[in-house]
């Protein structure tokens, strides 16, 4: 079975909801696997997406994808001297 990819919105959506069920009195595990995930997406994504609003989000993936196309320097001989 394929690993399921969430968006971003995705995420902070499932966090928000993690959230208020761990106010509510369940814990950070159980709320996660009601959700469907794991324990460890969970506690990766709330480190990377804690406190971000979906716009936020939004705007972060597209400067990593931007970054990511950046072409990198070459720090080889430059033929100048």
């Amino acid at each position: 079975m394929p690993m399921k990819r969430y968006q971003p919105e995705q995420v902070v959506n499932l966090l928000r909801k993690n959230k208020v069920e761990t106010a509510n009195g369940k814990n950070a595990a159980q709320a996660a696997r009601e959700a469907g995930i794991c324990e460890q997406p969970y506690y990766r994504w709330r480190k990377e997406f804690s406190g971000l609003k979906l716009a936020e989000t939004r705007r972060l993936k597209e400067l990593e994808l931007e970054n990511s196309r950046v072409e990198r320097p070459s720090f080889g001989t430059t033929g100048s001297g």
